[in-house]
């Protein structure tokens, strides 16, 4: 499960550079320390896991992502204007997102310029964008410094063939 945990960071963070290319965001398929104390930024990072069993050949595991999108460094008391601005780019990442996830024309979600296939473990459903928290003041945790953020949650469920496994 490792392998796939990297390789669907990888792959969302491919696909949402490409697609929010000019948008003026940096994409880090990690939760980043080192991140920018300026300008719009989203990191990717890995949430909990659940399993399930659907028979003695198949399980699903359902793997959470989530995707931290930092709009602006809070210089400033948050009023209406910030949180309008803030809210009209966090709907074009949600767009994004509900567009990479519904293109999946014969399960091949997830895929771009540089994974122009679907990953194989990909449950044929796909993913799903579960939630988002809304506007909240997050603090960097590298530099202290207080910024406007959206968290998105985003269910990945994983299809593994188990029979044969530890034979």
């Amino acid at each position: 499960m490792a392998g796939e945990r990297k390789d669907i960071r990888l792959r969302l963070a491919a696909l949402l550079r490409e697609r929010l290319e000019g948008e003026g965001w940096e994409v880090f398929h990690y939760s980043a320390a080192a991140v920018p104390e300026t300008g719009q930024y989203i990191t990717i990072r890995t949430g909990p896991t659940s399993y399930d069993f659907w028979s003695e050949q198949f399980e699903i595991d359902e793997l959470t992502m989530i995707l931290t999108c930092v709009t602006a460094p809070l210089t400033q008391a948050l009023d209406s204007e910030i949180e309008d601005i803030h809210d009209d780019m966090i709907d074009e990442v949600r767009a994004q997102l509900y567009r990479a996830f519904c293109d999946g024309a014969g399960g091949q979600f997830l895929r771009s310029a540089a994974y122009p296939t679907g990953p194989s473990y990909l449950h044929p459903a796909g993913c799903s964008v579960a939630s988002d928290r809304g506007a909240s003041v997050m603090q960097n945790s590298g530099t202290g410094q207080k910024m406007l953020a959206t968290e998105f949650t985003i269910n990945t469920p994983l299809f593994q063939d188990v029979e044969g496994e530890g034979d």
